[in-house]
């Protein structure tokens, strides 16, 4: 009964309209997962289990899994004509490219780093990595089924990984097999900020200081003056 109402009254907003809104930040990926897992923890019989445990004995996929599932369908019903689009979005590959098979798709270059987590882009990978018999399945439900056998055993069905993260600039995830999925910058607290400014404090001179303190009095002066535009914009 559990599993019935969560799937139709729960799951199904979480992941309505995802190929558009997909997060891609770690945080992201955890916020929305944990509604899943604090959902499976109501269980009295398996509130003592860990959340993959959990999802095993139910039977339930991770949600990261899922909207990984859902974007593979929404490819095959886009390649084999089961939407009216106007300008493509998605290119097959030429023939000298298919090593795989044969609806392998193009990737192309961009310009922006963001581009790597739209949808035309983010799908390429894990398509071209489908076989033959699943990406010519006759049917939408036969792709599913297809697709659900060749990824059972898949690490993402039960234990969240949170994989494609945007964090600055630079950095390759190559763990995911995403050369433009970046990673989350190095953590860096305020305290520890505040520890470098004060080791310059204390080399400087007296003079040095006062100086510092008048700049820090125009600094302030300069944020007082943009907070209202901060507050317009906000709104």
């Amino acid at each position: 009964m559990f599993i019935q109402l969560y799937k139709s009254l729960v799951r199904l907003i979480l992941e309505y309209g995802h190929c558009v809104w997909q997060p891609y930040h770690k945080t992201l990926c955890s916020d929305i997962e944990d509604v899943q897992r604090r959902a499976t923890r109501l269980l009295s019989n398996l509130k003592d289990k860990s959340y993959p445990e959990r999802l095993r004995k139910l039977k339930l996929p991770t949600l990261e899994h899922r909207r990984l599932r859902g974007d593979m369908i929404e490819v095959f019903k886009y390649l084999h004509g089961y939407y009216d689009v106007g300008q493509p979005q998605l290119h097959l590959a030429s023939s000298r490219e298919l090593r795989g098979h044969s609806l392998k798709l193009r990737k192309d270059r961009y310009r922006l780093d963001f581009r790597a987590n739209f949808f035309s882009h983010r799908v390429i990978d894990e398509w071209n990595n489908l076989t033959e018999e699943v990406v010519t399945a006759p049917t939408v439900n036969a792709f599913k089924s297809r697709l659900d056998k060749l990824w059972k055993n898949r690490p993402s069905m039960y234990e969240p990984e949170c994989q494609i993260q945007v964090g600055y600039v630079g950095n390759f995830d190559g763990d995911t097999g995403q050369p433009h999925a970046f990673s989350n910058p190095p953590d860096a607290t305020d305290d520890d900020c505040n520890d470098d400014d004060d080791d310059d404090d204390d080399d400087d001179d007296d003079d040095d200081d006062d100086d510092d303190d008048d700049d820090d009095d125009d600094d302030d002066d300069d944020d007082d003056d943009d907070f209202p535009f901060t507050l317009r914009v906000l709104q």
